[in-house]
């Protein structure tokens, strides 16, 4: 048996009993996410739609018109406040319960079955919360440098090529730009594989966040990127094992996806262990193969659960 079908089918033995709990752990950041996109069109409908609704309905002489378009200039700027502030709100609630998540199906996959309520772990201190929303802020900006760097040169050859093909009709021009569109599609398909093997780097930041409370984020993505060598094309190609089930998500409207998400966040978190435990834990010229098994006791320093303040 493969690597990849052991961590799938341990994935399925641990979930046995859980898969309640876990189902739930997946939708709360679902849940959150629409209730905050439900207030923003309330409060947009409240304080941008209603005003511009009352706008006057006489024949459209110059002061109407001149009235609408000041009142339009100040609907969209209300309305762009609104979209900031809910973005920024959206970050700092959403960080930290994603972060909790993941940390749920950690500690799932050594054998501890938390509660529910410890997906808002991040939210009891404000240490915890910080960590969580700097933790997302430093993975996104990490991952837009990484993809401007894989994905800007070849998106510029497109963009050249296809100015350079509407430049002219002669069959040289067509020629040249077409080739040039070819191969730059061509290095923006590479580009983007390359750019997510690369930043696979980072993929074991979280779960070591979760397993130690006193790390730091940057210690924790160095110590990624040091654990991950060797294993990051792997990570690519256990993701594509899973490409089956998520376009069974995308032709049940979503329907599968309260068995898929769980199923895949437990496999990830699972591999992750295994990675982690590997690097510190085995000798790094041993090439013996291991897989962690359902309720498998926890390495006496890989971290316990910590107890609720």
């Amino acid at each position: 048996m493969t690597l990849f079908s052991m961590l799938k089918r341990n994935s399925k033995l641990v979930l046995k009993g859980s898969w309640g709990r876990a189902i739930l752990v997946t939708m709360i950041p679902v849940f959150v996410n629409l209730l905050l996109g439900v207030l923003l069109q309330v409060l947009t409908s409240v304080l941008v739609t209603g005003p511009m609704s009352r706008l006057p309905t006489a024949e459209p002489d110059q002061t109407v018109i001149v009235r609408f378009l000041w009142a339009f200039a100040q609907a969209g700027g209300q309305r762009l406040i609104l979209l900031a502030v809910f973005t920024a709100l959206s970050w700092l609630v959403l960080a930290p319960i994603q972060l909790g998540a993941v940390r749920w199906f950690f500690y799932l996959v050594h054998g501890k079955s938390l509660p529910l309520g410890e997906v808002f772990f991040f939210f009891e201190r404000f240490q915890s919360f910080r960590r969580g929303v700097w933790y997302q802020a430093n993975i996104y900006l990490r991952s837009l440098g990484w993809s401007l760097l894989f994905l800007a040169p070849p998106g510029a050859m497109l963009t050249f090529s296809l100015f350079y093909l509407q430049s002219g009709g002669d069959r040289q021009t067509i020629a040249l730009g077409s080739m040039g569109i070819c191969i730059s599609l061509g290095l923006l398909l590479l580009g983007q594989v390359l750019c997510m093997i690369w930043l696979n780097r980072y993929l074991l930041a979280a779960y070591l966040l979760c397993e130690e409370d006193r790390r730091g984020v940057h210690d924790a993505l160095r110590t990624s990127v040091r654990y991950t060598r060797g294993y990051r094309a792997h990570f690519l190609l256990f993701g594509l094992t899973f490409l089956g089930w998520l376009l069974l998500c995308m032709i049940s409207l979503g329907i599968a996806a309260l068995y898929t998400a769980p199923y895949m966040q437990t496999a990830w978190a699972m591999y992750g262990r295994y990675v982690i435990e590997k690097n510190r834990y085995l000798p790094s010229s041993t090439t013996k193969e291991f897989v962690v098994e359902q309720n498998q006791p926890a390495p006496a320093d890989s971290g316990e659960a910590p107890q609720n303040a």
